[in-house]
């Protein structure tokens, strides 16, 4: 999985804003109903180690849903479906306010 996330991430840029997943790293909106985490350890040393976005959008996980942060990336999932598919968890609204170097 180590090798997919660093090719699936060299086409982004890094430092980017916001990256964009169907599944969560592990240990950030990826609590299953069974107590078990689902999240990638791979992802999660990618985003960290090396993508460091400022925002990392996913779902996947419906019981995962809602935001983390470890200090330098909002992990947000976005699943609008609950555990048993009922659409009713609400919308996650954020503003991308540019850093001060991405306004000039």
């Amino acid at each position: 999985a180590a090798a997919c996330w660093r090719h699936h991430g060299s086409v982004r840029d890094q430092q980017q804003a916001r990256w964009d997943d169907a599944g969560p790293p592990y240990g950030h909106g990826d609590l299953c109903a069974d107590g078990l985490r689902a999240g990638c350890e791979d992802l999660l040393e990618e985003v960290q180690e090396r993508i460091r976005p400022r925002y990392h959008v996913f779902g996947h996980i419906h019981e995962g849903y809602g935001v983390s942060t470890n200090g330098t990336t909002v992990f947000i999932n976005a699943s609008t479906c609950t555990y048993r598919y009922a659409p009713t968890n609400r919308p996650i609204i954020f503003d991308i306010v540019p850093r001060s170097s991405e306004q000039e």
